[in-house]
């Protein structure tokens, strides 16, 4: 899917709002992960509610303030790009309210999976990000084990000349950035599809193969894991 900018969406007291990314479950036939990406303007508040699923918000551009329940407002994003470094996010588990207000333009990723609750909110600050590096390529992790049910979120950077191989046994969606005139390809089904600045692929029990031929691309890689033995 293609970034969408004239895609728009009426969001219950905030009003007209583009959503450039609409990968939802009710859209793409998934059973455990949805994604979608919205553009806010400055002075916006957005009520939401986690309901009965683990939601990864994402401060993709921009700076906001976000509460979760009655808890500490903290203010996120305002760094660089999150395609250029690891962003600022937030976990959230079923059944808890989030308000965010925009402090500045702002581009907010929310991923979202089914889940029952077993960890708590937490706030994910770029500095916490483990990264591992090999030749040409660098993978930071964002949502690891320890921290959510399910849901996975992974930050990777790749240099001209660089394959990746992404296996997806169960659902996956990357997001995709490309700098200045980079140029970078998928293969899907043995054949070569060129990407563009802000597509985002699907996956379902397939590996993805990305390839960067000039220049550098960036990604957010989303996937969800089975529950662990003894989960519901």
């Amino acid at each position: 899917m293609s970034a969408d900018p004239s895609r728009r969406i009426e969001l219950e007291g905030v009003g007209p709002a583009e959503r450039p990314i609409d990968l939802g479950l009710e859209l793409t036939g998934f059973q455990t992960l949805g994604y979608r990406m919205y553009q806010f303007r400055a002075g916006q508040e957005i009520d939401g509610e986690a309901e009965g699923d683990e939601v990864l918000i994402l401060i993709l551009s921009g700076q906001v303030q976000m509460r979760v329940d009655e808890g500490e407002i903290w203010t996120l994003g305002d760094g660089p790009a999150a395609f250029d470094a690891p962003p600022a996010a937030v976990y959230l588990p079923p059944n808890h309210h989030y308000r965010i207000t925009t402090l500045q333009d702002a581009q907010v990723g929310y991923v979202r999976s089914p889940a029952h609750g077993k960890y708590p909110p937490r706030l994910l600050r770029p500095e916490d990000n483990g990264t591992e590096a090999t030749a040409g390529q660098h993978q930071r992790s964002v949502l690891g084990a320890g921290h959510s049910e399910r849901l996975r979120c992974s930050q990777i950077l790749l240099e001209a000349g660089i394959e990746l191989r992404l296996d997806s046994a169960g659902e996956r969606i990357v997001h995709f950035h490309l700098s200045g005139d980079s140029r970078a390809h998928w293969v899907h089904d043995g054949s070569m599809q060129t990407l563009k600045d802000g597509d985002a692929l699907m996956a379902c029990d397939e590996d993805l193969n990305l390839g960067v031929e000039t220049g550098q691309a960036a990604a957010l890689s989303f996937w969800t894991q089975p529950l662990q033995p003894g989960q519901p």
